[in-house]
Order: structure tokens, then C-alpha cells, then sequence
């Protein structure tokens, strides 16, 4: 008998029974062998393993192009990564060896796993998924983000979304897109706020209608206390929520400068290695016109957008949408503003982004066909790997993803069709949020605060006067607040 339980998607289990006395005589029936189609006789042609996940490791421009050479030219980002979305490609899955000890008399073998084997223990083991998994990549599911709505209607185990896709709901968020029958079966909902809110208990969804239709979720127990117009809900799928690194990393340091020990000064194409400069004392900045007091530890960053609070005005000027050889200038503008404006919408809705790649949950209703899991801004990318469902890809690109639409590795000069060889992973999925992962913030160091003082005449009565108003303005900031520096800046600003 085979082992009773597989360590990994993909693995086929059987048992059988043998006659005594000898059970390895060539009459005894046991279970045919399948090594793939063309290659097997005794069975089907099917292979006796899983769905194939193809993955980009180490492919060419990894982790990002313009290597320096020894005596050659420098053009950003010198082979490193150019901006956050880039360190999607750094893999969590390799070849290792484990071993008991580390001296070599006692040392033995554990285990010993190749590339592939690991990529198969990274599986989250759930089919449904496959079409939207990026093995061994931080690239969480959609559902691991969260999606967010309000509710229409509920019952005992039931539960309908605002949001039909052409009226009613907020714009942005909620379920009105073209989700198959059951895209969200196996989700976690919860009742985020408004009645029966109760972030710490999950119902279980068991299946859910299609839209563009209000979708419908059916849960496996009852409400504790049946949600109504006034509640928001959350559904997660919670398969790689953990696979996210913006949250710890950036590779916008201004305190390590562009390379190390190498002042930040706007680097000529082509031109020649940049003297280094070493950094013996952390109180030496390499910046271009830095400030005399000045150091590595309080240098902030410069020109990011905080998507928490700015317009939608600033919000649009982000290049969410870029033109293309189908998108014209003037289309990609409005897709730009329409997107800007149910960042706005969300939040107001559903409060502030914890991460910069929450913006995923964002979307557009009016269109269906501009949001961040849009990489080219022309088709939705859910209808190609739904949130956990087996839906069929109906709406795919013709080509893929090029340096004119965002994704730099591999460099494709030569306009070679498909450079690199890989279509609808990470890049794709990713490829608006990284567009743009360099230019926004979920935190700012300088605020502006507004101070308003008012004096009353016969306060507390039923004919109370205002006799005297004044406003202040200051700027605040905090850049270099350090641990033995706990005071901001703060400017005055004329508001006259």
C-alpha cells in the first residue's frame, strides 16, 4: 500500500490487496503506472502528477537590468531592484540539504529536496486556486488582500452585496464585477461594522451567485445577529496573507544613498563609475544639497504620494493607466481620474490603507475593465484567475506585458514577442501597483494642521453668539524625530 497521506499537491494515494502467499508474482493485478501523456501504456496518457506551475527563477534583468561591470558604464538601477514592486521577484522556494549535524563525523542526510520538490511543499494544496497562485513568490491571492463591501440584504445565512456592478454601492468596492457562480466559495466572512459587527468571528462561505447581478453569499451557519443596510463585511481567503513584504521592506533608503557609500546626485546615461565615498561616521550624508545638520539617519523621502490622504486630483496624476498602442492619451487619462476617484471612495468607505499593495482591492465598477489586477489596463485580470474559483479565462492579452507597459525584466529593446516566456504570473497580475509602487506611501512625515479658536458670547444658552474667530496653520515635520530626538519640526504658516 501507498502512504496514507501526501505531503504535497499532486500526489496520487492507492491501495490494494495482494493474494498469499507471494504477493510479487507477475498474475497479481496492482495499479498501473502513469509517467505522462505519449509515455504511458497501462493506463490513460495522464500524468500521475498535479497541474504544472511554470516559474520565472532567476530569469534574465533579474532582479533588475544594467548590471554594473568592472570598468563599463552605470545606468540605474545598476542591476539592482528600481522599485518596491520589483521584489516580487525574490523567490522563497530553492534546493537545500538537511542534515543532523554540522560536524562531519556525526553529520547525516535528513533530507535532501530539489528545486521543484520545495516548489511543490509551497503549494497552499488547495486546487481551486492553482490558476491564481504564484508559487514560491510574496505575491499574495487577491482574497488574502481582502475584499470589502456593504451589505443590500440579509438573512439567517445569507448575505447580499450593494453593489450590482451599474448602480447602487460604493463606487470601487464590493462585488459588482463578473464573478462566476461560486468564485467565492471557501472565503471567510466577516461583519466588519454596523449591525453585528464582530471582526473575530468568520462564516464560512459555501457558495455565491454570479453578477453582474448583485452577488449573493451563502454561509454555512447563521448570523449571530443578522446584518442589515447600516453593515460592512470583509471576505478573505487566507491562503498566502503572510506574502507580503512591503510591509518590512523598501528599496528606497536615502540613508544607504543609491549604491553604497555613493552620493545620489541624477546619474548621466552612460557615464562613468561615481567615485565612492566612504561612510566611516553615520553622521556624514552623501546627498546632493543636503542640509549642514543633515545625517543618514533623519533623511527623509522625497515626492511620494500618500494614498490615505491625497485628493483625487493628485491620486490621478499616478500612471495607473498608461497609454498604449490601444489605449490613446486622452482614454488612459479618464481610466487615471476614474481610478483616483474610487481610491477616494474606498477609503472614505472603509477607512485607511495598511499597505501600499491594499490598493489591489480597488477596482472599478463603471468600466470592468480598469484596476490594479489590470496590468495592461485592458482587461480584468479577476475574470482570468478568479479569487479561488475554477472560472474559465475568458478575457485574456494577445501579448505580453512589455518595458513601454512597466515590466523592465527582461529589457526587450529588440521588441522580441513574449521575452519572457511566461504569461499571467506575478508581473502581469502585479503590474499597475508596481507601475507605480515607487511613488505612494500609506504614512507621511510632513503633515499641515489647522488650529481653529473661537469666542462664544453666552455659551450653553439658547441664544449664543460668536464674537471673535482666528485660524493658525503649521506644517509639522517629523523626519527627524529619532529615538534621542523626540521633537518635529513646526513651521507657521500665513493663512491671511
Amino acid at each position: 500500500s501507498s502512504a496514507s497521506k501526501p505531503r504535497q499537491q499532486g500526489v496520487v494515494t492507492s491501495t490494494w490487496t495482494t493474494p498469499a502467499p507471494n504477493p510479487w508474482i507477475a498474475t497479481v493485478p496492482v495499479p498501473g503506472v502513469s509517467l505522462g501523456a505519449g509515455m504511458d501504456t497501462l493506463k490513460n496518457g495522464d500524468a500521475s502528477y498535479g497541474p504544472q506551475f511554470t516559474i520565472q527563477f532567476g530569469n534574465k534583468d533579474f532582479p533588475g537590468p544594467n548590471a554594473a561591470a568592472t570598468g563599463g558604464k552605470y545606468y540605474f538601477p545598476f542591476g539592482g531592484f528600481a522599485r518596491n514592486g520589483d521584489m516580487l521577484e525574490i523567490p522563497y522556494i530553492g534546493c537545500y540539504v538537511i542534515t543532523t549535524a554540522t560536524a562531519p563525523v556525526n553529520k547525516k542526510i535528513v533530507e535532501m529536496n530539489s528545486l521543484p520538490m520545495d516548489a511543490a511543499f509551497a503549494d497552499d494544496t488547495d486546487t481551486t486556486d492553482d490558476g491564481a497562485e504564484d508559487i514560491g513568490r510574496f505575491s499574495p491571492l487577491p482574497g488574502d488582500l481582502g475584499i470589502v463591501g456593504a451589505v443590500k440584504g440579509a438573512t439567517g445565512t445569507t448575505l447580499t452585496d450593494s453593489d450590482d456592478g451599474n448602480t447602487g454601492g460604493a463606487k470601487g468596492v464590493g462585488l459588482g464585477y463578473r464573478y462566476p457562480v461560486n468564485a467565492f466559495k471557501g472565503y471567510e466572512l466577516r461583519i466588519i461594522a454596523g449591525t453585528g459587527a464582530d471582526p473575530n468571528t468568520f462564516y464560512t462561505v459555501q457558495s455565491s451567485t454570479g453578477a453582474p447581478s448583485s452577488v449573493t453569499l451563502t454561509v454555512a451557519t447563521a448570523f449571530a445577529t443578522t446584518p442589515d443596510t447600516t453593515s460592512k463585511y470583509s471576505l478573505t481567503l487566507n491562503r498566502y496573507p503572510w506574502a507580503s513584504l512591503f510591509d518590512y521592506l523598501t528599496v528606497l533608503a536615502p540613508h544607504e544613498d543609491y549604491t553604497p557609500n555613493v552620493p545620489n546626485a541624477p546619474t548621466a546615461l552612460g557615464a562613468t563609475a561615481p567615485t565612492a565615498t566612504a561612510n566611516a561616521d553615520p553622521n556624514i550624508i552623501n546627498r546632493t544639497n543636503a542640509p549642514p545638520s543633515a545625517t543618514e539617519e533623519t533623511v527623509g523621502v522625497d515626492g511620494l504620494i500618500n494614498i490615505n490622504t491625497a485628493p483625487a486630483a493628485v491620486l490621478a496624476t499616478l500612471p495607473m493607466v498608461v497609454p498604449t498602442s490601444t489605449i490613446s492619451v486622452a482614454v488612459a487619462a479618464a481610466a487615471n481620474k476614474s481610478l483616483a476617484q474610487q481610491i477616494v471612495a474606498y477609503r472614505h468607505a472603509f477607512g485607511p490603507f495598511r499597505s501600499i499593495m491594499e490598493l489591489e482591492r480597488v477596482m472599478d465598477p463603471t468600466g470592468l475593465t480598469w484596476g490594479f489586477k489590470d496590468g495592461f489596463g485592458s482587461y480584468p485580470w479577476s475574470i482570468i484567475t478568479p479569487f479561488g474559483s475554477n472560472a474559465t479565462a475568458t478575457y485574456l492579452p494577445t501579448n505580453e506585458a512589455e518595458d513601454a507597459d512597466g515590466d523592465i525584466t527582461p529589457v526587450n529593446l529588440l521588441n522580441v514577442a513574449n521575452p519572457d516566456r511566461v504569461r499571467y504570473d506575478f508581473e502581469e497580475k502585479h503590474l499597475v501597483f508596481n507601475r507605480i509602487s515607487n511613488m505612494i506611501t500609506t504614512r507621511s512625515d510632513s503633515f499641515t494642521v489647522y488650529i481653529m479658536v473661537q469666542a462664544w458670547r453666552n455659551a450653553g444658552t439658547a441664544a449664543p453668539e460668536l464674537v471673535a474667530q482666528r485660524r493658525a496653520a503649521y506644517i509639522v515635520d517629523r523626519s527627524a524625530v529619532t529615538a534621542n530626538n523626540r521633537n518635529p519640526k513646526i513651521i507657521p504658516v500665513s493663512n491671511d
